[in-house]
């Protein structure tokens, strides 16, 4: 058995475990000795599926897993550039701690998401050292914001469906090239109407996308596990390739799990993008954590 068949193994064991436990300690706390079984059942059942299905190697989310830590983080010699997702919460009222990070992190583009008046009137504090600034807040939870240091060529706000709901393109010039950047948030597949205007906001994503050529960068809150059907349908419409392959999961929702969430926070990229670094944010009031990384675009 070689080494990673081992590691295989062993993680499929554990997150068996794990999950086994954790619904057989909640069935414990019910006193209704009818759920209690059906809870237990269902602890079985879930464990059995994640042991011999979630984790087979026919999945291809498996390389996540199995080439955690094998990526040179410092790879290429070329100047790189910092990009920063963060789904910051409407509601979140740690706007100051937010600020501190995004300073000491010191990125080069910046996509806020859910960004409210109150959130947008807060960060014009960053605009002296990110001049370049395009923004729709909202009062629900789909506002967004947009920061660079980079002079784009062009920053717009697109509605990419019928929903109404803004994305922020751009396009950069990082020396002979030009990079096509989106930032979207689709709405959460809560029910059927909502995976409908899902699918439908992930179709004008990938369309968006398709009809420009040359390297691109997509970044956003996109509600999709990379196991969904979705999030898969779209990288395969579109050949964009997800920052976080071979890097590990990555989860960055909900915050207050740590790396027991689920990673719904992506950054996508075309094959001209080289990713250097990927790394997740500390916690600060969201119930989202940052995204940032580290890239260049291929000589």
């Amino acid at each position: 058995m070689t080494k990673s068949s081992r590691y295989l193994l062993k993680l499929r064991l554990t997150i068996g475990v794990v999950v086994i436990t954790t619904l057989i300690i909640i069935g414990t706390l019910l006193e209704n000795s009818i759920l209690v079984a059906i809870v237990s059942i269902f602890a079985i059942l879930a464990g059995a599926y994640v042991t011999d299905r979630v984790f087979t190697r026919k999945d291809r989310h498996i390389e996540f897993l199995v080439s955690m830590g094998k990526v040179n983080d410092a790879i290429g010699d070329a100047e790189s550039v910092q990009e920063m997702l963060f789904n910051v919460l409407s509601s979140n009222r740690e706007h100051q701690a937010v600020i501190d990070y995004i300073r000491e992190t010191d990125p080069d583009m910046i996509l806020l998401l859910e960004m409210t008046s109150e959130w947008q009137h807060d960060l014009g504090v960053l605009v002296a050292d990110w001049p370049y600034h395009r923004g729709e807040p909202r009062d629900d939870n789909f506002g967004i914001g947009f920061y660079s240091r980079i002079e784009p060529e062009s920053l717009e706000i697109a509605y990419l469906s019928y929903q109404g709901l803004p994305s922020i393109g751009a396009v950069i010039g990082l020396g002979d090239s030009h990079l096509t950047f989106l930032g979207a948030h689709p709405v959460p597949p809560l029910g059927d109407q909502w995976s409908k205007l899902q699918n439908d906001q992930l179709r004008s994503i990938a369309a968006y996308m398709n009809a420009r050529g040359g390297p691109k960068l997509l970044a956003g809150d996109l509600n999709n596990t990379p196991w969904a059907s979705g999030f898969k349908r779209l990288l395969k419409e579109t050949k964009l390739r997800n920052a976080s392959r071979g890097r590990g999961i990555h989860a960055s929702f909900p915050s207050q799990l740590g790396r027991f969430g689920m990673p719904i926070d992506h950054i996508l990229h075309s094959s001209e993008v080289i990713i250097h670094k990927k790394t997740i944010g500390p916690v600060l009031g969201s119930d989202h954590q940052a995204v940032v990384i580290d890239f260049s675009l291929a000589q």
